[in-house]
């Protein structure tokens, strides 16, 4: 689990039932960017998806498991010194046989860093 370590969520709004967006702070210091890289720090990709779970367990009250992804775009690199805050909004499609499908998209202001369709049980 990433919270509280990798990030901490500094605002939620609920938009509707179908979308909330996440105002989180990434930690600058996390050990990961030792490794990923030390003179140009990079956020993985890997951790914009298991934020992205996590974001959505915490809307759901449950934990999740992904099922699929059906298209992942990464846009933009994340530099968590240029962009120390990002927003997530998650917007869920109608829920068939208790499978959750989502499309999110991570930015700051007009910046678009990764898009990511997916599903989750």
């Amino acid at each position: 689990m990433l919270l509280k370590n990798f990030y901490e969520i500094l605002e939620i709004e609920i938009e509707s039932p179908e979308r909330t967006s996440f105002l989180v702070k990434l930690n600058t210091e996390h050990e990961i960017y030792q490794g990923h890289f030390p003179e140009n720090p990079v956020v993985p990709g890997v951790c914009m998806v298991q934020m992205i779970k996590e974001l959505l367990e915490k809307t759901e009250g449950r934990d999740l498991f992904m099922e699929k992804s059906d298209n992942m775009k990464f846009l933009n690199i994340v530099n968590p010194l240029n962009h120390p805050e990002l927003n997530v909004r998650i917007v869920k499609r109608p829920v068939v046989d208790e499978k959750i499908t989502i499309d999110v998209e991570i930015g700051f202001e007009e910046v678009i860093f990764f898009k990511f369709k997916g599903t989750y049980i």
